[in-house]
């Protein structure tokens, strides 16, 4: 053992250590390596770092190797000279084994593995194997930094629930590297590393969890107390880690955007102009991480709607795939993942499964979502998403947040592709008597187990939302689907429904497109006077519109009116309840002083 040792000793070693291996093997060279162990764990603060990796509730095979690399400091008097140069000769080997591991398809293994070279490297700067060990672990962490962030701190959406066991791990190697006067990695890392921290604020609840976990209730008598106490001991063990993180943190920004989230504390004022730099913004779109975050402003009071829309974690697919029996043969798409917070709670969470079918037979997709529009404003936030569907078709879904009118809109447009319309063009007219194609819509949205339906009124269409950890019965928010008549007097044209936990919306058309929105009214107060919905006709050449060309609505809520229009075909001149569009999509308010305000205009490019 001890010539092992003598033969690991590089020659920039204590020279008092390498004549004392040289001249006294044995016992006594060993227990000049144990003094040093002993001197090294309190200098790295080994201890405090051994806790902090206990505090990782499901704890990866990497994390077991760190603990073990951990135990060579703290405990090398349990085991015998030769079993401990065996136990780090099998870390050595595991740390060569991450040469094989790509960060893009094992992003958090390929990151724990560079903070055990990282551990090891600066634990035993003494021994030969461990420089090239060293420059390996910092390499692999430098490396995790720039390709598995967006360059603004966010991974992409597969890797979403990643970013808190990711920012741990990060957070632990500064820990070490600043016990040992040796940082992990240089200025650029670090602010990726400072990116990721605003990111993982921004990825948190109201309650502290990450966003798009599962979503349990905290007074259920279903719910065990070890269940309710490792959910708890997870954003407990968060809130830790980001502490740490924000020591780190050179943007004292952060630090108060953190003490927002945490605290409950409202934001003073919403920005008003676009550049106050006094907190950085807390709604955020990244075509590269394919994920939008729709919010006013940093308070936990306020609703925040998120969108991730390219490959969902593996977790979520798997609890979506025991939801109920899919329509028409199957989703066409199951792969955007949304979550809705308000009131300090999340309304909804999980994959918004859609299933369209035309003439009976289901549209598949036909490719990946993608980013059409994205719109930041003081007033509110925007995004627009785009799939290709079989048959010549596509679905665009539309996520609008109005801030200062208290509104939301969840909304699909299923459309031909852009080709249909030059080849309608070159066709002749279809005769009056062909029978126009039926389209079949189904939408469904998981809710949270916090909320639940209003119950023993009588209603139409519309749907209000209670929230069961509250003690009083008003209603959280109220659901319009605009695209159905307010009562149930046309039943053939859809339905809003819960069922098994969920939204589920079904609409039905004729024709070559439809528009299926969800209007959210999120003001408390006004909840209670009355509201109304109705769909407008729509002129164009002095003809009117039928409802695969172009729909409007007007929609009533106590004292404010809004104008919704939102057009189906390539970009026309319309006229819409005396206003005239050339829009795509357009919401604007009723006003006595200047007619229609604009809120939202979306033209097509």
């Amino acid at each position: 053992m001890i010539q092992r040792l003598h033969d690991w000793l590089a020659s920039s070693a204590d020279k008092e250590l390498r004549q004392r291996f040289k001249s006294e093997p044995g016992e006594s060279a060993w227990n000049a390596w144990c003094e040093l162990l002993r001197q090294r764990a309190k200098s790295l603060e080994i201890a405090e770092y051994a806790a902090r990796l206990d505090r990782e509730t499901e704890p990866a095979a990497e994390i077991i190797l760190l603990k073990k690399a951990c135990s060579l400091l703290l405990d090398f008097r349990k085991p015998t000279p030769a079993a401990w140069c065996d136990s780090l000769e099998s870390l050595l080997t595991a740390m060569n084994s991450a040469v094989t591991v790509e960060v893009e398809f094992a992003p958090l293994p390929c990151q724990l593995l560079g903070e055990l070279g990282l551990l090891l490297g600066l634990a035993f700067p003494e021994l030969k194997p461990m420089k090239p060990v060293l420059e390996q672990g910092r390499r692999i962490l430098a490396d995790g930094l720039e390709h598995l962030l967006d360059g603004a701190g966010l991974p992409k959406s597969e890797n979403l629930l990643l970013l808190r066991p990711l920012l741990a791990c990060w957070t632990r190697s500064l820990f070490l590297g600043k016990n040992a006067e040796s940082y992990p990695w240089k200025l650029k890392s670090q602010q990726q590393y400072e990116w990721a921290i605003l990111q993982s604020l921004r990825l948190t609840r109201p309650d502290g969890s990450a966003l798009f976990a599962p979503i349990t209730l905290k007074d259920s008598s279903a719910e065990s107390e070890s269940a309710q106490a490792k959910k708890g001991s997870k954003a407990d063990a968060y809130r830790k880690t980001l502490d740490e993180a924000l020591s780190y943190d050179s943007d004292e920004k952060d630090k108060e955007v953190a003490q927002i989230v945490f605290s409950g504390k409202k934001t003073t004022a919403r920005k008003k102009e676009e550049n106050d730099p006094r907190l950085p913004n807390a709604s955020f779109f990244s075509d590269w991480s394919r994920f939008g975050m729709l919010r006013a402003d940093w308070s936990q009071q306020h609703p925040s709607l998120a969108v991730a829309y390219g490959t969902p974690p593996e977790s979520l697919t798997k609890r979506a795939s025991r939801n109920a029996t899919t329509p028409f043969g199957g989703w066409t798409d199951s792969r955007v993942l949304a979550e809705f917070n308000f009131q300090s709670q999340p309304v909804f969470s999980g994959l918004m499964n859609v299933s369209v079918a035309r003439n009976g037979k289901r549209l598949g997709p036909d490719g990946d979502w993608i980013s059409l529009c994205e719109i930041h404003e003081p007033t509110h936030d925007y995004l627009e998403l785009e799939c290709f569907l079989g048959d010549g078709f596509r679905i665009q879904r539309h996520f609008f947040l109005a801030h200062d009118e208290e509104v939301m809109m969840i909304a699909d447009s299923v459309l031909p592709r852009k080709e249909y319309y030059a080849l309608q063009r070159k066709k002749k007219p279809e005769k009056p008597s062909q029978a126009a194609p039926r389209i079949e819509y189904e939408l469904r949205i998981p809710l949270s187990p916090w909320i639940r339906e209003q119950a023993g009124e009588p209603h139409g269409m519309e749907r209000a939302l209670f929230s069961t950890s509250s003690s009083k019965e008003n209603p959280l928010l109220r659901i319009l689907p605009l695209g159905l008549p307010e009562w149930d007097s046309d039943a053939a044209s859809g339905e809003l429904s819960f069922e098994e936990d969920s939204l589920v919306l079904r609409q039905f058309g004729n024709g070559v497109a439809l528009f299926a929105p969800l209007f959210f009214e999120m003001n408390a107060s006004r909840i209670r006077y009355p509201y109304t919905w109705r769909r407008l006709s729509v002129g164009e050449k002095l003809e009117k519109t039928s409802s695969d060309q172009a729909v409007g609505f007007r929609v009533q809520l106590h004292k404010n009116q809004y104008l919704l229009y939102r057009s189906l075909t390539e970009q026309r001149n319309r006229t819409v309840l005396g206003h005239n569009l050339v829009s795509d999509l357009f919401f604007g308010r009723f006003s006595r002083e200047t007619g229609v305000e604009t809120i939202l205009e979306v033209e097509e490019e």
